[in-house]
């Protein structure tokens, strides 16, 4: 919301503006930190409210900005020809206020401190198929991915007898975390730094073909009224592919580093060739439909990426940190790009050296698929909450660990049984992950 009113602000103010640099201010510096506000949000929080469908519904959130890729160039050109430029900033500024109004209506995600029900399962039941219910206090925990999504926050006073097998996960780390320690966790993880190369890189090479695309069409001899239709194709496909790829990534998380590298080299190599293929404006509208259906997917894979390795309660702060660096080569990029032009009189350089760019994003992204196992340890270290452990025969002797007749052994501080056969007898659960074993109703009360 905030956000939305600084975009709005920024525009509007920026209509009036009467020199370049009162435009850059209120455009780029009021307008731009609005944008970057509402953004990392905007993105962030659409993985709250959906777990297994999370990349789908990435792909449709995503798609939507294809829309205004697709209409509004119309509207502003209609706009600037029959208002001016003044007007049409200020109408884009008074758009942005509907955001303000939106974001007002999103609400908190279900289950969010609700009260719910657990279900137990007795060991002396389990031949008879019983079902045990025990109420407890439970919230959503996003961060178990498609795993069970509940964790359980308060214990209450609860009595449970024999022995009982109950499905719970360990608690994540302690939510009142401030911003340096997050950060400072994450900068710990060598995922966080080819990311933040990656997005770098990848953004800097982008950004060239973002300001730089009309201006190379009209080189080519393209009349300024067609630069909208190539944008239309340009958001045309991007709705396509990313509603398409949210399907059909959902179906392969394994693979998302692999799809996520796969599809920058193809964007790399699109805007590397373009100025050998888009020589007039039918190639034009094929160049388009390719950046469209190579560059549009990419975002899908961020988020899930993120989650993977730093968790829900981190994805803020690591998305955010991702922006900053994309911002950085946003700001660098492009004026490279036209000085490309004023040296060589044309943007075949710059293409090029955008497009290796991209090539050097994808290729920096290689090392996840070598890291993934490893930085993936020290995500369940990062995440998870430290207990204090008693010694085994303290822990024996108090019914915290349990001792099988066959020699293993049940932890109810750690939920590991170094046995997983002993658990075999227990109905089949596809959103279960751990086991965790109570063998007294005191143990549970001093744990």
């Amino acid at each position: 919301m905030l956000g939305s009113l600084l975009i709005a602000f920024g525009l509007l103010t920026a209509s009036f503006a009467s020199d370049l640099v009162s435009l850059i201010l209120f455009y780029g510096v009021v307008a731009g930190t609005g944008s970057g506000l509402a953004y990392t949000p905007s993105v962030t929080f659409i993985a709250v409210y959906f777990v297994r469908y999370r990349v789908i519904v990435n792909g449709l959130i995503l798609a939507a900005p294809g829309i205004g890729v697709l209409a509004g160039p119309y509207l502003l050109r209609w706009l600037i020809e029959t208002q001016g430029w003044r007007l049409a900033l200020a109408a884009c500024g008074a758009l942005m206020l509907h955001m303000c109004v939106l974001s007002a209506l999103l609400f908190t995600p279900p289950g969010e401190g609700s009260s719910a029900s657990c279900t137990c399962i007795r060991k002396k039941d389990i031949a008879k198929g019983q079902l045990v219910k025990v109420d407890m206090l439970l919230t959503r925990d996003p961060n178990l991915e498609s795993r069970t999504n509940w964790k359980m926050s308060e214990l209450g006073s609860v009595l449970l007898t024999d022995s009982v097998v109950w499905t719970v996960e360990k608690p994540s780390k302690d939510e009142t975390m401030s911003l340096m320690q997050r950060l400072t966790n994450l900068l710990r993880l060598r995922f966080m730094w080819i990311m933040c190369l990656n997005q770098f890189l990848l953004y800097a090479g982008y950004s060239v073909n973002s300001i730089l695309f009309p201006s190379y069409a009209q080189s080519v001899g393209v009349a300024f009224s067609d630069l909208p239709a190539l944008y239309t194709v340009y958001g045309t496909t991007m709705i396509v592919s990313r509603v398409t790829a949210g399907f059909v990534f959902n179906l392969l998380p394994q693979h998302h580093v692999t799809i996520y590298l796969v599809l920058q080299l193809c964007v790399a190599l699109v805007l590397l060739l373009l100025p050998l293929y888009g020589l007039n404006l039918q190639l034009l509208f094929f160049a388009q439909f390719l950046i469209g259906l190579t560059y549009g997917p990419v975002f899908l894979l961020v988020t899930p990426m993120l989650i993977s390795q730093v968790g829900m309660d981190n994805l803020p702060v690591a998305f955010g940190t991702l922006m900053l660096c994309c911002g950085v080569g946003y700001i660098i990029a492009p004026p490279i790009g036209g000085l490309m032009y004023d040296i060589f009189g044309d943007y075949k350089v710059s293409y090029h050296i955008a497009g290796s760019t991209i090539a050097l994003a994808a290729l920096s992204v290689i090392p996840l698929l070598f890291l993934k196992v490893d930085d993936k340890k020290k995500d369940e270290k990062f995440n998870e909450t430290t207990l204090l452990s008693p010694s085994d025969a303290d822990a024996e002797s108090d019914g915290l660990v349990t001792k099988h007749s066959n020699g293993s052994a049940s932890s109810f501080l750690t939920g590991k049984t170094s046995n997983p056969s002993l658990l075999s007898t227990a109905p089949p659960v596809s959103e279960l992950t751990e086991t965790w074993e109570l063998e007294s109703a005191s143990s549970f009360r001093e744990v």
